[in-house]
């Protein structure tokens, strides 16, 4: 990375995400990380989160900006685990309360050591589970009554956890396979094009310098020492 820096390339990660709270120099502050339950527990504490935490990488974590509405009554078999689609009301184990937006996704970092958050999203009301995406639809869908704007991108090995699908039409280079992705997977993208932009203009050194006053800080500070932003925008 010192290699990079020293030849004029601007860093931005979002590796490394494990729901943990970072400090200056990437150094973890928290206990625990993310685990789903019957999981084992692997606490990160007092180490380094590698390469989103490296002093002079941009590190970008994931918001959630479309959460569904809470009913007051759910169908049948739409509201159990492990991928409700349905939040009754009168349940209030729902992330910053009920039918709250723009809370950080809960897969993030956050934390002092976290520089920006760009739109990546947990469409399953921000609730842990392996929902990585793979619904056909392009760029909105509403599969599987779930409300998610989708973004594309050329797979790999991707294909082998999430649904791709190919598409015949003008435009898609042929025997290729398409999938949507979301989490910090999908918000270092967008983070990486708007400080491609501003590093067009500006030296590497300046670039989180620009980015933190052209976001939009949208987000409620409930986690302290935090900055969240879930749109970004940048102009000449």
């Amino acid at each position: 990375m010192r290699y990079a820096r020293r030849h004029g390339t601007t860093i931005v990660a979002a590796a490394g995400n494990d729901h943990v709270r970072v400090g200056p120099g990437g150094l973890v502050l928290s206990h625990g990380s993310l685990t789903l339950p019957g999981d084992s527990v692997i606490d990160f504490f007092g180490q380094y989160e590698v390469p989103g935490g490296v002093p002079g990488v941009v590190d970008v974590a994931a918001s959630n900006n479309i959460v569904n509405a809470p009913a007051p009554a759910c169908a049948p078999d739409t509201g159990d685990a492990p991928y409700p689609v349905c939040k009754p009301v009168s349940d209030p184990h729902q992330p910053k309360g009920v039918g709250r937006e723009n809370q950080l996704a809960y897969d993030s970092n956050y934390g002092p050591r976290i520089d920006v958050a760009a739109p990546g999203g947990a469409r399953q009301f921000n609730l842990p589970g392996f929902d990585r995406g793979g619904t056909p639809g392009f760029p909105y869908t509403t599969a599987d009554d779930f409300n998610a704007w989708e973004a594309f991108s050329t797979t790999s090995n991707w294909a082998t956890q999430i649904d791709c699908f190919v598409f015949t039409g003008g435009g898609f280079p042929a025997d290729q396979c398409y999938s949507t992705i979301q989490g910090t997977s999908m918000a270092a993208p967008h983070a990486t094009a708007v400080v491609a932009l501003i590093a067009l203009l500006s030296s590497v050194s300046t670039v989180v310098a620009r980015l933190r006053p052209s976001s939009d800080a949208s987000c409620s500070r409930t986690t302290p020492s935090a900055n969240f932003f879930v749109r970004i925008t940048f102009a000449r």
